[in-house]
């Protein structure tokens, strides 16, 4: 990438930079390993884009200015420069490993779930956001961005599930089989979605949703509907 397309910077702790591991799919982003950190660079990318770097564990954000300048968003005074290099695409940075298969786990009734941080990458599939907001951006959203979506209201917040999800602020999730669990956590024992809904009696279609302390709340299937304006709009009216 020419210097001067770069527009923003990230510095992670080695550490915590799992979480950063979903930029690879986007186009654009470079990586570079500088001892106990790792830095990420790219070029504009939008409110989702931004809205990605914000929900980075531990992250400290910049603009890049001419000459590989660093200054602190809000700021005047500059804060260092890029690092020199090697910059490596973030796709090679954080290449996925396939991993070995495993036979189907039981769980029995006495396994309690439990959530652990975690590096590795789960793409965020729904979002948990206040209600007004998300009908605020059906509004001005375009059918092709509403048409994958669809949304469950419990009291004043919102439940959206599809990809791509809006850029909401709210608490982003991974979810697979009905299990909805934090980006940068995972549901232990890693027994599989199908041995946890049945530990769980789940229905066909219906969504457990975990906090970090092993609890979930059961949203049933029919409580999705469709992300349409009106519908949204009529939501959030009787909300």
């Amino acid at each position: 990438m020419k210097q001067s397309e770069v527009c923003w910077a990230v510095r992670l702790d080695a550490s915590r930079a799992g979480g950063a591991a979903a930029l690879r799919l986007r186009s654009g982003i470079e990586a570079c390993e500088t001892g106990a950190d790792v830095w990420l660079r790219g070029p504009e990318g939008g409110e989702e884009l931004a809205l990605e770097l914000r929900r980075l564990p531990g992250a400290d954000r910049y603009d890049v200015l001419s000459g590989g300048v660093l200054r602190a968003p809000g700021k005047r005074v500059p804060a260092g420069k890029l690092p020199e290099g090697p910059w490596v695409a973030a796709a090679a940075w954080a290449r996925v490993e396939p991993q070995e298969g495993s036979l189907p786990a039981e769980l029995t009734q006495c396994v309690k779930p439990r959530l652990e941080r975690s590096g590795a990458e789960r793409p965020a599939n729904l979002l948990r956001a206040p209600l007004a907001a998300f009908a605020g951006w059906t509004q001005a959203a375009s059918n092709s961005r509403l048409r994958p979506l669809a949304f469950a209201a419990p009291a004043r917040e919102v439940l959206v599930r599809g990809e791509p999800l809006p850029p909401l602020a709210g608490t982003a999730y991974s979810e697979n089989g009905g299990l909805a669990v934090p980006c940068g956590w995972a549901l232990l024992p890693a027994a599989g979605a199908a041995a946890w809904r049945e530990r769980l009696a789940l229905a066909d279609g219906d969504l457990a949703l975990f906090c970090t302390d092993g609890s979930f709340e059961r949203v049933p299937a029919a409580a999705f509907v469709r992300a349409s304006r009106s519908a949204a709009r009529a939501t959030a009216g009787h909300a």
